[in-house]
């Protein structure tokens, strides 16, 4: 993800900016925190289960931002020791997972208002995007068809940094086709992007081939200087050649010799 000059990684980003992108249709979610003492070290959407509706963050919830002392008096395990000051404890964590309970509704739905608040701001931009393809590039992102043309077109807002820059290209077109790809020279004045896509059969091979033709030809008139003419291959290398009637493999896409 680019935003400004700086490139963003995808884990990086708020369990909220997440959720959104990657399921737009689920409004309400069931919200555990874990704790933001490890909000440092790890990434801030722990789990999620989209069909039980359920996350888990690594942020703090309500009762870890309140004094401690509202709950429990510091100096009672001072007063305790062996099997006491064990048998304490105990109570202690039971007793905090009851009050975490108790404030889960309310983490839940603080949580579920930002997400709102980021769907809103993200239909905003998209709409934005939208606006400025279609008053500057006479492009229609709403009604183009193709979905890898879809992905790839709001980077014309950035077309002056990304034409010719290869390397930025292939980096691009391995988040679009959200599979490996490399690119090389044929010759002096010809590239091939090579698509590295595994376990591809022979109808979504074809439904895929389809597609990539219009993408690539959208790819050449904006974003690759005039000279330079350009190919495309989808190779499987990583797949081994093993016959199967129920998966059969694709000769000359699948193949390595």
């Amino acid at each position: 993800m680019i935003v400004v000059d700086k490139y963003v990684d995808m884990e990086d980003l708020r369990a909220e900016t997440l959720l959104a992108q990657y399921y737009p249709d689920v409004d309400e979610w069931t919200v555990h925190h874990d704790s933001f003492f490890r909000r440092n070290y790890v990434n801030d959407l722990q789990r999620c289960d989209p069909g039980a509706r359920q996350i888990l963050t690594s942020r703090n919830g309500i009762y870890r931002v309140l004094p401690e002392k509202l709950f429990f008096d510091e100096q009672e395990l001072r007063q305790k020791s062996g099997r006491e000051f064990t048998a304490r404890v105990n109570e202690i964590m039971e007793e905090e997972q009851t009050i975490k309970s108790y404030f889960m509704p309310f983490d839940t739905a603080i949580f579920n208002l930002s997400l709102q608040i980021e769907k809103t701001a993200s239909e905003a931009v998209r709409q934005s995007v939208c606006n400025m393809l279609k008053k500057f590039f006479d492009f229609d992102l709403e009604n183009e068809p193709n979905v890898y043309i879809r992905r790839f077109a709001p980077m014309l807002l950035h077309v002056t940094k990304i034409r010719g820059d290869i390397r930025l290209i292939s980096d691009l077109l391995s988040h679009v086709f959200r599979c490996p790809v490399t690119w090389e020279h044929t010759s002096p004045v010809d590239i091939r992007f090579v698509i590295n896509k595994r376990g591809l059969l022979q109808k979504t091979h074809q439904e895929f081939m389809a597609l990539l033709g219009p993408f690539f030809e959208f790819l050449q008139e904006w974003f690759l200087p005039v000279p330079i003419s350009m190919t495309f291959a989808i190779k499987d290398f990583q797949q081994a050649f093993i016959l199967s009637d129920t998966a059969p493999l694709v000769l000359d896409y699948n193949t390595q010799l």
